[in-house]
């Protein structure tokens, strides 16, 4: 599927020194969230013309329509402009298209799903691995598909982290009153080794799970409020907010970020998490011995659920997994700074 967008000329605006023109044929994919190259040559040197986008839809995995080609000529610019013109490109092109990893809507049926693969899974090897009592009813998934009594669990698809990557983890958890004032929760997580499928996440490694989690917890049956917490360190921390309203059905998504590196301070990975898109608490920034730390020890993403003997279920939908590569593709880079090399020289030249 291809459609073709003209972009009108803008006028140049006249500016004293020499000027140049140059046209680049490049490769280029944008993400939500990052600068439109176009806003950002047109902010900087208001003196480009974009002669045409394709636009396609992936076939890798990834959602929505992408552009994939930009011809763009550059036209009438001072030598100073150029360098901004290139300096904004190499930000706004270092990013690649969301890709889906994996996603399960859990409509396949009624029973366990341990076992059995996700909706999506680009890996191609992936299978649940969950206690028998975790299953699917209704597209739905439950913490405890039948009975009243109490279960715990950890369930995960096996999956290892890469650096240069933006991952977004998602879940819907459902909401529900609370019934007893024992405490019950339910979370997401990027998770370390798990010894054991049956006991929740932060009892794993024998109570110090090392993976990145969050969880949303039942504490106070009248006011039908409850504990939002998430932790980068897999132990430690403490609740960003201890009067959360348990009873509404909401979306819960952990974005780490393992591209943050920096020269000075060694790679500094990134956690952040969001409650319907809207995010709670702030970021957490990893050193560099915990950033390593987090890409050696994570083995999987997956559920995890504490329920109470006589507690309401608790359930999950629309798991998803995403990553977004931010590190520019070598042949990019290079085009991009050539140009400024160029400029940079033309100006030299001047002087």
């Amino acid at each position: 599927m291809l459609q073709s967008l003209n972009e009108a000329q803008e006028t140049p605006q006249s500016a004293k020194g020499a000027s140049f023109a140059t046209e680049i044929t490049f490769f280029q994919r944008l993400t939500p969230g990052h600068s439109n190259p176009k806003e950002v040559l047109k902010r900087h040197a208001r003196c480009v013309i974009l002669d045409f986008i394709e636009w396609s839809r992936p076939s890798d995995g990834s959602t929505g329509l992408t552009p994939t080609l930009k011809i763009m000529t550059i036209k009438t610019c001072t030598l100073s402009r150029a360098l901004l013109i290139a300096a904004g490109m190499l930000t706004a092109y270092s990013a690649s298209a969301q890709t889906t990893i994996f996603e399960d809507n859990f409509s396949d049926g009624y029973g366990s799903i341990n076992g059995t693969t996700p909706t999506t899974d680009l890996t191609g090897t992936a299978t649940w691995t969950t206690p028998s009592y975790v299953g699917q009813n209704g597209g739905l998934l439950y913490g405890r598909l039948a009975g009243t009594g109490a279960a715990a669990s950890t369930g995960y698809l096996a999956y290892t982290l890469s650096a240069g990557n933006i991952y977004e983890l998602s879940v819907d958890i459902a909401g529900a009153p609370p019934t007893s004032d024992t405490s019950q929760y339910a979370g997401i997580g990027f998770f370390s080794t798990v010894t054991s499928t049956t006991v929740p996440y932060h009892q794993q490694d024998s109570g110090n799970p090392t993976g990145a989690w969050m969880f949303l917890r039942t504490q106070n049956t009248d006011a039908n409020e409850g504990d939002l917490s998430f932790r980068p360190l897999g132990t430690g921390g403490s609740a960003i907010d201890s009067t959360f309203d348990v009873t509404v059905s909401r979306n819960y998504k952990l974005v780490l970020n393992t591209s943050d590196t920096d020269a000075a301070a060694g790679t500094q990975f990134s956690l952040a998490l969001f409650v319907d898109n809207v995010q709670y608490g702030t970021s957490y920034t990893y050193t560099d011995a915990e950033s390593s730390a987090l890409l050696a020890n994570v083995v999987g993403v997956g559920l995890t659920a504490l329920i109470a003997s006589g507690g309401p279920d608790i359930t999950f939908d629309n798991f998803l997994l995403t990553s977004t590569a931010v590190v520019p593709e070598p042949g990019t880079f290079a085009l991009l700074a050539g140009l400024t090399a160029f400029a940079a020289i033309a100006m030299r030249r001047r002087k």
